[in-house]
């Protein structure tokens, strides 16, 4: 959920930058106070855009593409943690109650053997000793099942936060065992797979995100252009002619030079990001291989086992 959240805050992001600046309106009026008729006036009204130079705008949204697709790492890492957490609660809880059943069937039999033992030593062809190694060998087997069917309740709690299910829904497992396991053999995988990891593309995407910060910081060095527009009216009292007024329109440009500010702190900032980013995706890069490596080792350790 807050990883979604995440996302369509990085794509609102993208539609909120890259929007040109609000064109200006001013008015003015100047008034004559030594004429007491006060028709004597200059009104102004002026328009003023400004103009976004160096490629500012399309820099800053390909920034904020990248806040997105960092995004969507996130997700698809959280949907990967998540599905491998359930695959496990799930293929334990399977085993939990296969163990289970085969305990009882076990206590099962246990039971008849203790009592065919107590049967005996009443007949006298076995011990004491012997009838009581039997008994402590089911208590042993009633025990290890309690402490099974208690971590089966922990696991099957798990397994229902994690699909949204509330505690007290029965909660119906099945599957078969040896078919399920068989998708995670050790053959089934290598590590090439470190390329789809969305954790190391994560990682990866910071260097994206630094070198777009920097080309941006570089545009951003060049202050917008501003085209501007004004209109004046004088209205005033000629004498001996009366009242005139003179119409008249201007034009004015705003070019910002970068002379001694060229942004070169944040592009040294920026810079810096990029390259301590590098490191960490080969430090991720091996950890992955490493966790795929020692996830295979063990793989291979069972199936020769079996």
């Amino acid at each position: 959920g807050v990883c979604g959240v995440g996302g369509g805050d990085a794509r609102w992001r993208v539609e909120r930058v890259g929007v040109w600046p609000s064109t200006g309106r001013g008015v003015s009026t100047t008034r004559d106070g030594r004429l007491k008729s006060g028709c004597a006036r200059v009104t102004t009204e002026g328009v003023q855009q400004g103009f976004p130079i160096a490629g500012r705008l399309h820099l800053a949204k390909q920034g904020s593409r990248v806040d997105v697709a960092q995004a969507m790492a996130q997700i698809r890492n959280r949907e990967r943690l998540l599905i491998g957490e359930v695959e496990s609660d799930f293929l334990t809880v399977l085993l939990l109650r296969q163990q289970i059943k085969a305990n009882h069937e076990f206590i099962g039999a246990n039971r008849e053997f203790v009592g065919v033992f107590e049967q005996r030593l009443k007949r006298a062809e076995v011990s004491e000793v012997d009838v009581n190694l039997a008994r402590v060998e089911l208590q042993r087997l009633e025990l290890d099942t309690t402490v099974l069917e208690t971590d089966l309740r922990t696991r099957e709690l798990a397994l229902k936060l994690q699909l949204g299910l509330p505690a007290e829904q029965p909660l119906a497992v099945e599957g078969d065992l040896e078919a399920l396991t068989a998708r995670f053999r050790p053959e089934n995988y290598d590590l090439s797979m470190v390329v789809n990891r969305p954790d190391l593309r994560e990682t990866e995407l910071e260097i994206d995100r630094a070198n777009a910060e920097v080309r941006l910081a570089r545009a951003e060095a060049w202050a917008d252009w501003t085209l501007g527009a004004d209109y004046q009216t004088d209205r005033r009292v000629d004498e001996p002619t009366g009242l005139r007024t003179d119409p008249s329109l201007g034009f004015r440009i705003s070019i910002p030079l970068a002379l001694w500010n060229r942004n070169q702190g944040r592009v040294y900032e920026q810079k810096e990001t990029e390259s301590q980013a590098r490191p960490r995706v080969e430090s991720r890069t091996l950890s992955i291989r490493s966790e795929i490596a020692t996830a295979l080792a063990q793989a291979f350790k069972l199936a020769e086992g079996d």
